[in-house]
């Protein structure tokens, strides 16, 4: 996923799919930025949007899981 977004830095696709590997390997903060620029970057994509509520869930954060 990194070549991916050195190439496009605009893919919110390849954000999402790289935050979930920093997720897989419990890395909150890396997986919660990816999943924000994947929002930034295409704010429509509602993928993102789901994934960075399910972390915020895990985490107890459900009131920011909401935004």
């Amino acid at each position: 996923f990194n070549q991916a977004i050195q190439v496009n830095p605009k893919d919110a696709v390849s954000f999402l799919h790289r935050g979930i590997e920093w997720k897989k390997q419990k890395k909150e903060a890396d997986a919660l930025k990816d999943f924000n620029q994947a929002i930034a970057n295409n704010p429509k994509y509602p993928k993102a949007y789901l994934s960075r509520a399910n972390l915020y869930i895990e985490q107890k954060k459900v009131e920011r899981s909401f935004s």
